[in-house]
């Protein structure tokens, strides 16, 4: 299906269990080609279980819709949000601490903002 990720990369690290949504990993795609990084992927689909000892009370990464990548330097991180600002992504969080960008698609949420935590 795509080049970049592979399916271990993108299921959820307690379960095995792949349930990204092809319109988001779509998305996520068109980000990398932009950015023209690599994007590693620190987390993608999370089961409901794994989620909640991730600590997270979203529902964005059980959704399949979200995924969190990490950036060694402030070039990346430039690269990186910039391509998920053109691919579509107007849900961007950003953890400091432990060197991570969250994008996500859910709609369900508010739209056009960055964050951090």
């Amino acid at each position: 299906m795509h080049d970049y990720f592979p399916d271990d990369e993108l299921a959820c690290k307690c379960c095995g269990a792949n349930k990204v949504r092809r319109s988001s990993l779509e998305r996520l795609i068109a980000a990398r080609i932009i950015a023209g990084v690599p994007f590693r992927l620190r987390s993608a689909y999370r089961c409901p279980k794994h989620n909640e000892e991730e600590g997270s009370t979203s529902d964005n990464h059980p959704r399949g819709c979200a995924f969190d990548i990490e950036y060694r330097n402030s070039r990346e991180w430039f690269k990186i949000v910039d391509g998920a600002l053109k691919s579509g992504f107007k849900r961007i969080g950003i953890n400091q601490d432990l060197k991570f960008i969250h994008v996500d698609d859910n709609e369900n949420h508010a739209q056009e903002v960055i964050f951090s935590y």
